[in-house]
């Protein structure tokens, strides 16, 4: 998220963003120095030659956009402005409705940084070249993995280490050289996320539900559960949902209500919505049929690096299913997916000599 201000008056727009880009600094660290347990109960803050002081109230605000956690709305105690704060991913928004502005601040990359498990990275794409973003060190003499692993499962014990919970619950369900594939276990962590409304976690129960992955399968709580997670946002739940509606898998097939879920998270730049709605549109099934569209979404997925995408596009432009048949550039993309490891691309590729 980019640190964001609205208003008629620029000047108004710029020291509302800087006021609340401050507020926001005050209650991340207030989080980082507090039991971890519930959100701080008030935060004060001085910018400029003014303290300012809000309360949490009960109120709980609208999900948060980035990653469908709950967010928990402050209250001025006197001048200022309410806002809604995510712990989870360190963002804030709020409105000043009598000066007819907006504001929206967040810290996600550094927050995404801060809750990698030991010994991953990020990188950032600058310039072509790739900037390796590793979490912070921890102060004192440096520590085996093992200890740092266990160092790092206790601190995600903690109710307001969301991050860090999700990724607790990611390695354990998939594996990894540190953490043991472990359904059960996964499980765990992703219903501590759940709790604050994570959608990712609220996803992946969804998922394990529907195949009975660490305990009963449950279709009906599978639904139930991704659903949620779609109706906080979640575009890889709302693509979910898409399928489930699509297949009729646990859910009535309803294909008209399939795509609108594959809509909304095409919106969101998600890839696998944007190749399975190409999909439909390029071949007319289940709505009116769009070549051009359908065949622009399942670009952009394959553009993105999304190997399925790259295999489907190949055989799109190699049979000319949304247009003049187009046999260098499907190589160049049948290519790609095989390079990821598709092996329908590689067969594919072979059989057309490429």
């Amino acid at each position: 998220m980019f640190n964001v201000a609205t208003s008629r008056d620029p000047e108004v727009a710029r020291a509302l963003k800087e006021l609340y880009k401050s507020v926001l600094d005050t209650l991340v660290s207030l989080v980082e120095n507090g039991d971890g347990k519930e959100p701080p109960a008030a935060v004060r803050n001085t910018h400029g030659s003014r303290t300012l002081g809000w309360r949490l109230s009960g109120a709980r605000g609208a999900a948060c956009g980035e990653c469908g956690c709950d967010r928990f709305t402050y209250e001025p105690e006197g001048e200022g402005v309410a806002f809604e704060f995510c712990p989870a991913c360190w963002s804030m928004r709020g409105e000043d409705r009598v000066r007819e502005a907006t504001f929206e601040v967040g810290r996600e990359l550094e927050k995404r940084v801060r809750d990698l498990p030991p010994g991953m990275s990020l990188s950032l794409n600058v310039g072509g070249e790739e900037l390796p973003l590793g979490p912070p060190r921890a102060p004192g003499p440096p520590c085996g993995d093992r200890e740092a692993m266990e160092s790092y499962r206790t601190v995600a014990r903690t109710p307001l280490e969301i991050g860090r919970q999700v990724w607790m619950g990611r390695m354990a369900f998939e594996g990894t050289d540190d953490v043991t594939r472990d359904y059960r276990e996964a499980r765990r962590w992703f219903e501590l996320a759940a709790r604050w409304g994570h959608g990712e976690a609220l996803s992946m129960l969804g998922l394990m539900a529907l195949h009975g992955l660490g305990g009963r399968r449950d279709a009906g709580k599978a639904v139930e559960l991704c659903r949620q997670a779609a109706e906080r946002g979640y575009a890889r739940a709302e693509t979910g949902m898409g399928r489930l509606c699509w297949d009729g898998e646990a859910v009535p097939e309803d294909r008209a209500a399939a795509m609108e879920w594959w809509r909304r998270a095409a919106r969101q730049k998600d890839a696998e919505a944007q190749l399975w709605l190409g999909n439909a549109l390029i071949r007319g099934d289940g709505v009116a049929r769009d070549a051009g569209a359908g065949l622009a979404l399942v670009r952009e997925a394959a553009e993105s690096g999304d190997a399925d995408a790259q295999g489907y596009l190949g055989v799109v432009l190699l049979e000319g299913r949304a247009g003049p048949p187009d046999a260098r550039e499907a190589r160049e993309w049948l290519a790609k997916a095989a390079g990821q490891g598709n092996e329908g691309a590689g067969k594919r590729l072979a059989g057309i000599g490429g």
